[in-house]
């Protein structure tokens, strides 16, 4: 079935090099897989859209949940029919009033940021390759079957202003290749406009919403799941992966903006809150593309994600928009605005190098594809590329060993191992050293407890000013009957409650909780 899938799949790529299909897709290949494409809306009961507008006060408002669009690209069975046309995108189910406006405003911004202007402003010629464009076949067959099997999930989050299909290509090529795509709207509660405004939490809420519908899916594989984003997609990319139960196994941000501005710049302030909530549990792998210029800092979030390898990219002859389908196109759409031949060629040979490193990136990260991982890697050290295209992987820094890690160590090399790893690691651990204190917690419980003195009496060398690690120390010399090595080591954390970032209240309980442990030993 497979050698059978592969031979459909390349009489299709044949089909696709034709003039008109060579428009969107350039110099990409697709993958094995023919493509299907879905839209759908799904109601999030939780939230309220459109509110209506009461003033009685005995007249309760009418429940209208928030519509999320579901516009989904994923591995199918071939469909007779054949490729839908690139205006059948902008065809919305009309189970949601929001479909009659977003419609509109989407074919709106497709002119803008493929021909510079609004669909009523175009030219004679300019509005005739408006329409030639969305007469052209794409690479994906509407509502085609699904393909058997369970494929990665990837959920793409547009720009300001941005829309559900504006990475297309993209999106057909991942498919092709054995990726479930998902994109959506993420509308203003108050349904004031169609666009995409910065609202982080929003976005956040609809991006989980995605998944956990998408986790439903006969075809989709959750549990290998990714996210996508551009320019304020990709801030919303980057919180989504730094919660603390993020769903994530890797994510791709294409010119997010937080490599030229730092992200303590009080503008980003929300995107901030969730990067410091989860700043040192942070462990999913990045790819972060961004425009080639003298600005780049991919450095700005190193603090935030020290703990995540990440390969990073500069790109040039493209500019902002030019990361996204309607960019990359323009060129080929409209070769008047373009004459500089090589130029328009670059731009387009730029976006087509984001394709292929998006895909590379997320067969290693999802698929623990070893030819991806090759790519990279040769991309890395500039094989077949230029100045135009630079990548370089970010390794991540060695984490804090957890509680539960300093146990296997223990248990298997001795405490010898274990304390050689916490000195290696201890510019990464905290002076609060959870994973040592609930090691050596669960070690008094085992009944260990000459193992657990061990390992704080070690670990107080190297973390001198740790309350924790020494409060925690007193009470197991309490247990071994050492009263006055308790005592030393209850006068020690008490001197250590000055260094601790807490507010007053909390460092005046923590003082209070030492000196009833001193009293109880007695002069």
């Amino acid at each position: 079935m497979l050698r059978i899938a592969a031979a459909v799949g390349f009489l299709m790529a044949a089909a696709l090099a034709s003039a008109q299909q060579a428009l969107l897709w350039g110099s990409l290949k697709p993958g094995p897989f023919p493509v299907g494409y879905s839209a759908r809306f799904q109601m999030d009961a939780s939230r309220q859209f459109d509110p209506e507008y009461v003033t009685d006060p005995l007249h309760l408002p009418v429940s209208r949940p928030r519509p999320i669009l579901v516009a989904m690209w994923y591995p199918a069975v071939a469909k007779p029919g054949g490729f839908l046309r690139y205006r059948e995108y902008l065809d919305l189910p009309k189970s949601s009033g929001f479909a009659d406006r977003l419609a509109p405003f989407v074919r709106d911004t497709l002119a803008q940021e493929t021909l510079g202007q609004r669909p009523e402003k175009l030219t004679k010629d300019e509005l005739a390759a408006f329409e030639r464009f969305l007469a052209t076949p794409t690479y994906a067959h509407k509502n085609a079957p699904a393909a058997k099997g369970r494929f990665p999930l990837v959920i793409y989050h547009p720009g300001l202003g941005g829309t559900y299909e504006d990475n297309s290509v993209l999106f057909e090529y991942l498919a092709s290749n054995g990726f479930v795509v998902i994109s959506s709207a993420y509308p203003q509660g108050s349904a004031s406009h169609a666009y995409i405004d910065w609202d982080l939490e929003r976005s956040l809420r609809d991006m989980d919403f995605l998944v956990h519908f998408a986790s439903g899916l006969p075809n989709v594989d959750s549990a290998r799941g990714a996210a996508i984003g551009h320019s304020f997609g990709g801030q919303a990319v980057l919180a989504f992966g730094a919660e603390a139960n993020t769903s994530l196994r890797a994510m791709v941000t294409l010119d997010s903006g937080m490599e030229v501005v730092n992200v303590t710049d009080p503008r980003f302030q929300k995107l901030k809150d969730c990067l410091d909530a989860n700043a040192r549990k942070t462990r999913v792998p990045s790819l972060r593309l961004t425009q080639l210029n003298d600005e780049q800092h991919f450095d700005y979030l190193y603090p935030y994600l020290k703990y995540s390898p990440g390969y990073e990219a500069t790109v040039g002859s493209v500019t902002h928009n030019d990361f996204l389908t309607h960019g990359a196109i323009g060129p080929a759409l409209s070769p008047a605005k373009w004459p500089e031949v090589a130029r328009a060629k670059a731009l387009r040979t730029s976006y087509d190098r984001i394709c292929r490193h998006v895909l590379a990136f997320l067969q290693l990260t999802l698929k623990e594809d070893t030819q991806a991982h090759d790519l990279l890697t040769r991309s890395t050290k500039g094989e077949g590329l230029d100045r135009d295209f630079t990548l370089r992987f970010h390794p991540a820094s060695a984490p804090p060993p957890t509680a539960r890690q300093l146990l296997a160590i223990i248990e298997t090399g001795g405490l010898d191992s274990a304390i050689a790893l916490i000195q290696a690691s201890k510019d990464e651990v905290e002076t609060g050293g959870e994973g040592i204190t609930g090691a050596g917690r669960a070690l008094v419980e085992g009944g260990k407890l000459q193992l657990a003195l061990g390992l704080y009496k070690q670990a107080a060398e190297i973390f001198p000013n740790s309350l924790m690690i020494f409060m925690n120390l007193g009470d197991a010399q309490i247990l071994a009957g050492n009263k006055e090595q308790a005592r030393a080591a209850y006068q020690k954390a008490l001197r250590c409650i000055a260094t601790e970032k807490l507010d007053d209240d909390s460092k005046q309980a923590l003082r209070k909780q030492m000196e009833d442990k001193l009293a109880k030993l007695g002069s």
